[in-house]
């Protein structure tokens, strides 16, 4: 390869990483600035307390509120995910909200 030839690879990764870097800052950059520390303290408390309610409910059989609840919680997680993701990465949104929907088939007959 000659020296020309290294040049312009050079310069192309250049700009390439260049540009990765901008792309990754303004994403950062963007949920930063749409992320409302208060309205994630809220809705982080909400589907935990949904979440709690209906483990409760399930445990005394309660049909017709599971239902209820457990659509009401998909809701919330699917109108969410993205700032739930955010606040709680380590949770996997997407499963709990499966699990949701598997939860109200079963308990809205």
């Amino acid at each position: 390869m000659s020296s020309e030839e290294i040049r312009r690879y050079s310069i192309l990764f250049f700009f390439l990483a260049f540009l990765t870097s901008i792309s990754i800052s303004d994403n950062t950059k963007s949920i930063e600035a749409n992320f409302d520390s208060e309205k994630a303290h809220q809705i982080r408390l909400k589907i935990n307390k949904k979440l709690e309610l209906i483990d409760d409910l399930i445990r005394n059989q309660e049909h017709s509120q599971t239902c209820k609840e457990s659509l009401e919680a998909t809701s919330i997680i699917k109108e969410n995910v993205g700032l739930l993701n955010y606040i709680e990465p380590q949770h996997n949104w997407e499963k709990i909200r499966a699990l949701l929907i598997a939860i109200s088939r079963k308990s809205c007959h």
